[in-house]
């Protein structure tokens, strides 16, 4: 049963938004939800920008 129905998910996150197996937060949310936007820090959601 998913809890979010047909809802829109936002989601914020950065670089150290991970479950134990090191699997991003992002991926595991658009997998089973429909993820529509990211929210983070001035570095990004992958940690891939300089300050």
């Amino acid at each position: 049963m998913n809890i979010f129905g047909n809802k829109r998910i936002g989601l914020i996150t950065g670089p150290s938004g991970v479950d134990r197996n090191l699997n991003s937060t992002i991926d595991i949310i658009n997998k089973n939800f429909n993820l529509t936007t990211l929210y983070s820090p001035e570095h990004g959601v992958r940690g891939n920008f300089q300050a």
